[in-house]
C-alpha cells in the first residue's frame, strides 16, 4: 500500500507499507518519508497511480510503552480503536502487550476487522 498522509494541512508524509489483510493481529513493514513539497508529490502520485479514495479522520493518540493506541473517528464509517505495537523489545513482548490491550479494552474477536479504512470506504 502507498498513501499520502496530510496532518492538519501542515505535515505531509508518503507512507509505503506491506501487511496482510487478515483479521487479528498482524505485522507490518513500513517506510515513512516526510514531504517538503506535498503538492508536487500529490500530482505525481495522482498521475501515476490515480486516487482510489480519500479517508478523512480525526485521531486521538495515546502512548503506552511501545504501543500506539488510536481512537479514530472516520467520516462516513464511525469510531474505531486501533492498537499499533512497535516491535522494539522482541515479538514476544509485543504480542504480550497486544493481548493485554485487547483484554483491557474488552475487544471481542467478532469486532476485529481485516483491511484498512480505505478498504471500508471502497466497500460502501
Amino acid at each position: 500500500r502507498l498513501k499520502l498522509r496530510e496532518i492538519n494541512g501542515r505535515t505531509f508524509e508518503l507512507i509505503y507499507y506491506r501487511r496482510k489483510n487478515i483479521k487479528g493481529s498482524r505485522y507490518s513493514d513500513y517506510v515513512i518519508v516526510p514531504l517538503e513539497e506535498p503538492d508536487s508529490m500529490k500530482t505525481v502520485c495522482r498521475d501515476i497511480f490515480g486516487i482510489k479514495a480519500v479517508v478523512r479522520k480525526n485521531r486521538m493518540l495515546y502512548l503506552l510503552k511501545n504501543a500506539r493506541i488510536h481512537i479514530d473517528v472516520v467520516k462516513g464509517l464511525g469510531t474505531f480503536v486501533e492498537f499499533e505495537v512497535i516491535v522494539t523489545q522482541g515479538k514476544r513482548q509485543a504480542n504480550r502487550l497486544m493481548k493485554l490491550l485487547i483484554a483491557e479494552f474488552g475487544i471481542k474477536k467478532r469486532a476485529v476487522i481485516a483491511g484498512s479504512y480505505i478498504d471500508l470506504v471502497l466497500s460502501k
